[in-house]
Protein backbone atom coordinates (compact mmCIF):
# COMPACT_ATOMS: atom_id res chain seq x y z
CA UNK A 1 0.00 0.00 0.00
CA UNK A 2 1.19 3.43 -1.08
CA UNK A 3 1.22 6.19 2.05
CA UNK A 4 -0.43 8.76 -0.50
CA UNK A 5 -3.67 6.01 -0.96
CA UNK A 6 -3.21 6.30 2.89
CA UNK A 7 -3.14 10.03 2.69
CA UNK A 8 -5.44 10.62 0.47
CA UNK A 9 -7.92 8.22 2.22
CA UNK A 10 -7.44 10.23 5.54
CA UNK A 11 -7.85 13.77 3.69
CA UNK A 12 -11.07 12.95 2.01
CA UNK A 13 -12.37 11.32 5.38
CA UNK A 14 -11.51 13.87 7.88
CA UNK A 15 -12.51 17.19 5.67
CA UNK A 16 -15.98 15.81 5.25
CA UNK A 17 -15.77 15.17 1.92
CA UNK A 18 -16.83 12.11 -0.06
CA UNK A 19 -15.02 9.68 -2.16
CA UNK A 20 -17.45 10.46 -5.07
CA UNK A 21 -16.83 13.95 -4.82
CA UNK A 22 -12.75 13.44 -5.07
CA UNK A 23 -13.36 11.04 -7.49
CA UNK A 24 -14.89 13.79 -9.47
CA UNK A 25 -12.03 16.47 -9.12
CA UNK A 26 -9.82 13.90 -10.11
CA UNK A 27 -11.62 12.86 -13.11
CA UNK A 28 -11.99 16.84 -14.25
CA UNK A 29 -8.01 16.85 -13.15
CA UNK A 30 -7.67 13.84 -15.27
CA UNK A 31 -5.44 12.55 -11.84
CA UNK A 32 -5.74 9.40 -11.00
CA UNK A 33 -6.76 7.98 -7.61
CA UNK A 34 -7.34 4.84 -5.90
CA UNK A 35 -10.23 3.03 -6.64
CA UNK A 36 -13.51 3.56 -4.84
CA UNK A 37 -12.68 -0.25 -3.13
CA UNK A 38 -9.42 0.20 -2.01
CA UNK A 39 -10.84 3.84 -0.35
CA UNK A 40 -13.37 1.99 1.58
CA UNK A 41 -10.92 -0.98 2.68
CA UNK A 42 -8.21 1.64 3.74
CA UNK A 43 -11.19 3.38 6.07
CA UNK A 44 -12.37 -0.18 7.17
CA UNK A 45 -8.58 -1.09 7.89
CA UNK A 46 -7.11 1.44 9.39
CA UNK A 47 -8.60 4.97 9.54
CA UNK A 48 -12.10 3.95 11.92
CA UNK A 49 -9.83 1.61 14.28
CA UNK A 50 -7.79 4.95 14.63
CA UNK A 51 -10.27 7.67 15.12
CA UNK A 52 -12.35 4.63 17.37
CA UNK A 53 -9.20 4.45 19.65
CA UNK A 54 -8.53 8.19 19.85
CA UNK A 55 -12.11 8.95 20.82
CA UNK A 56 -12.43 6.46 23.61
CA UNK A 57 -8.83 7.72 25.13
CA UNK A 58 -10.30 11.57 24.85
CA UNK A 59 -13.66 9.96 26.42
CA UNK A 60 -11.86 8.15 28.80
CA UNK A 61 -9.98 11.30 29.91
CA UNK A 62 -12.78 13.52 29.59
CA UNK A 63 -15.21 11.43 31.76
CA UNK A 64 -12.84 10.85 34.03
CA UNK A 65 -12.26 14.55 34.84
CA UNK A 66 -16.35 15.12 34.75
CA UNK A 67 -16.83 12.23 36.79
CA UNK A 68 -15.16 14.26 39.71
CA UNK A 69 -17.67 17.08 39.27
CA UNK A 70 -20.68 16.99 42.01
CA UNK A 71 -23.34 17.34 39.59
CA UNK A 72 -23.20 18.16 35.72
CA UNK A 73 -25.04 20.33 33.05
CA UNK A 74 -25.54 18.54 30.00
CA UNK A 75 -27.45 19.18 26.61
CA UNK A 76 -28.62 16.32 24.63
CA UNK A 77 -29.85 15.78 20.94
CA UNK A 78 -30.27 13.25 18.02
CA UNK A 79 -29.71 13.49 14.41
CA UNK A 80 -30.89 11.63 11.57
CA UNK A 81 -28.93 11.17 8.15
CA UNK A 82 -32.38 12.07 6.25
CA UNK A 83 -35.00 14.26 7.01
CA UNK A 84 -38.77 13.19 8.14
CA UNK A 85 -39.39 9.46 8.72
CA UNK A 86 -37.13 7.14 6.90
CA UNK A 87 -33.92 8.06 8.47
CA UNK A 88 -31.52 4.38 9.16
CA UNK A 89 -29.21 5.89 11.06
CA UNK A 90 -28.86 8.16 13.70
CA UNK A 91 -26.55 9.56 16.61
CA UNK A 92 -27.42 11.05 19.51
CA UNK A 93 -25.01 13.14 21.68
CA UNK A 94 -24.84 14.92 25.39
CA UNK A 95 -22.59 17.98 25.50
CA UNK A 96 -20.79 19.58 29.00
CA UNK A 97 -22.62 23.01 28.91
CA UNK A 98 -19.39 24.52 30.94
CA UNK A 99 -16.79 22.81 28.64
CA UNK A 100 -18.49 22.40 25.26
CA UNK A 101 -16.87 18.95 25.48
CA UNK A 102 -18.87 15.45 23.88
CA UNK A 103 -18.98 13.52 26.93
CA UNK A 104 -21.10 10.44 25.03
CA UNK A 105 -22.49 9.98 21.99
CA UNK A 106 -24.03 6.81 20.30
CA UNK A 107 -24.82 5.60 16.69
CA UNK A 108 -28.09 3.84 16.63
CA UNK A 109 -29.20 1.90 13.26
CA UNK A 110 -33.44 1.36 12.27
CA UNK A 111 -32.62 -2.14 11.45
CA UNK A 112 -31.71 -2.63 15.17
CA UNK A 113 -34.22 -4.91 16.63
CA UNK A 114 -34.59 -2.91 19.86
CA UNK A 115 -34.92 0.31 17.44
CA UNK A 116 -38.89 0.19 16.36
CA UNK A 117 -38.61 3.05 13.71
CA UNK A 118 -36.87 5.87 13.30
CA UNK A 119 -38.69 7.99 15.70
CA UNK A 120 -37.57 6.00 17.78
CA UNK A 121 -33.89 6.59 17.49
CA UNK A 122 -33.78 9.86 19.18
CA UNK A 123 -35.08 8.37 23.19
CA UNK A 124 -33.12 5.43 22.48
CA UNK A 125 -30.04 6.88 22.28
CA UNK A 126 -30.99 9.60 24.79
CA UNK A 127 -31.69 6.55 27.52
CA UNK A 128 -28.04 4.54 26.19
CA UNK A 129 -25.83 7.77 26.85
CA UNK A 130 -27.85 8.43 30.19
CA UNK A 131 -27.17 4.81 30.88
CA UNK A 132 -23.55 5.40 29.89
CA UNK A 133 -23.23 8.36 32.39
CA UNK A 134 -24.97 6.45 35.28
CA UNK A 135 -21.84 3.80 34.61
CA UNK A 136 -19.19 6.51 34.94
CA UNK A 137 -20.84 7.51 38.27
CA UNK A 138 -21.85 11.08 36.50
CA UNK A 139 -24.14 12.80 38.05
CA UNK A 140 -26.16 15.15 35.90
CA UNK A 141 -27.96 17.76 37.83
CA UNK A 142 -29.44 19.57 34.51
CA UNK A 143 -30.66 18.13 30.97
CA UNK A 144 -31.29 20.67 28.24
CA UNK A 145 -32.87 18.62 25.18
CA UNK A 146 -35.37 19.68 22.54
CA UNK A 147 -39.20 19.36 23.25
CA UNK A 148 -39.43 15.65 21.76
CA UNK A 149 -42.38 14.48 23.73
CA UNK A 150 -40.87 10.74 24.72
CA UNK A 151 -37.44 12.67 25.62
CA UNK A 152 -39.73 14.45 28.15
CA UNK A 153 -41.38 11.46 29.29
CA UNK A 154 -38.49 9.14 29.49
CA UNK A 155 -36.87 12.14 31.63
CA UNK A 156 -40.05 12.63 34.11
CA UNK A 157 -40.63 8.82 34.72
CA UNK A 158 -37.12 7.31 34.53
CA UNK A 159 -34.58 9.62 35.55
CA UNK A 160 -36.81 11.98 37.56
CA UNK A 161 -33.94 13.08 39.57
CA UNK A 162 -32.62 15.07 36.51
CA UNK A 163 -34.12 18.82 36.05
CA UNK A 164 -35.23 18.91 32.72
CA UNK A 165 -34.83 21.91 30.65
CA UNK A 166 -35.58 22.70 27.00
CA UNK A 167 -33.52 24.24 24.20
CA UNK A 168 -34.57 27.77 23.65
CA UNK A 169 -34.16 27.93 20.54
CA UNK A 170 -36.69 24.75 19.95
CA UNK A 171 -38.87 26.39 22.83
CA UNK A 172 -38.82 29.94 20.64
CA UNK A 173 -39.90 28.16 17.66
CA UNK A 174 -42.66 26.14 18.72
CA UNK A 175 -43.75 29.76 20.63
CA UNK A 176 -43.80 31.26 16.97
CA UNK A 177 -45.77 28.42 15.29
CA UNK A 178 -48.40 28.88 17.79
CA UNK A 179 -49.12 32.46 17.68
CA UNK A 180 -48.42 31.81 13.31
CA UNK A 181 -51.37 29.35 13.73
CA UNK A 182 -53.43 31.80 16.33
CA UNK A 183 -52.95 34.82 13.68
CA UNK A 184 -54.09 32.16 10.95
CA UNK A 185 -57.57 31.48 12.68
CA UNK A 186 -58.40 35.39 12.96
Amino acid sequence: MGVGNLLLSAAILFSGNTYARMQDISDYLKLPILCKSQFYALQKRYLFPVINETWISCQIGVLDGLSREPKMVLSGDGRCDSPGHSAKYGTYSLMDVDTGLIVDFVVLNKADPSVKNSNAMEPMGLKQCLSNMKKWNISINILTTDRHKTVRKILRVEFPEITHQFDLWHFCKSIIKKIIKAWGKK
